[in-house]
């Protein structure tokens, strides 16, 4: 496993917390990144470049908002409201994926330097735009 704590302070996010958490992404098969509020990738997990064919380092600490300006998690960051299992499209890559956000302030009680958090799967049987 790589070691993704550098895309996180330590100082606000405890380094056992980091490894945990880190090496529980890390082996899921559904994509999942985290942003901060100011939609910066904070982390994307190793499904991330599997699949969808981008090596992780390309995106980290790039903002999601110039990337991928109409990705839903980027409302949920704003109007701190979830969604999930919606279908979304992801224009930066021409593909549809079912996904699912959630603002992580509902996760943590605590300050985190993290915003939000989005979990996804590619979906070859939905319709194009």
């Amino acid at each position: 496993m790589r070691n993704a704590c550098h895309a996180v302070s330590n100082s606000d996010f405890p380094q056992w917390d980091c490894d945990v958490l880190f090496k529980i992404l890390d082996n899921i098969h559904d994509v999942v990144i985290v942003i901060d509020s100011k939609t910066t990738i904070v982390y994307a997990n190793e499904a991330y470049a599997r699949i969808l064919g981008v090596p992780v380092a390309k995106v980290l600490g790039r903002r999601l908002d110039q990337i991928e300006p109409d990705a839903p998690v980027i409302g949920v960051l704003q109007t701190s409201q979830p969604y999930f299992g919606k279908q979304a499209y992801l224009s930066s890559l021409g593909i549809f994926v079912v996904a699912s956000s959630f603002p992580l302030s509902q996760v943590w009680r605590h300050k985190l330097p993290m915003q939000a958090g989005s979990g996804f799967q590619v979906s070859r049987n939905l319709c194009s735009p």
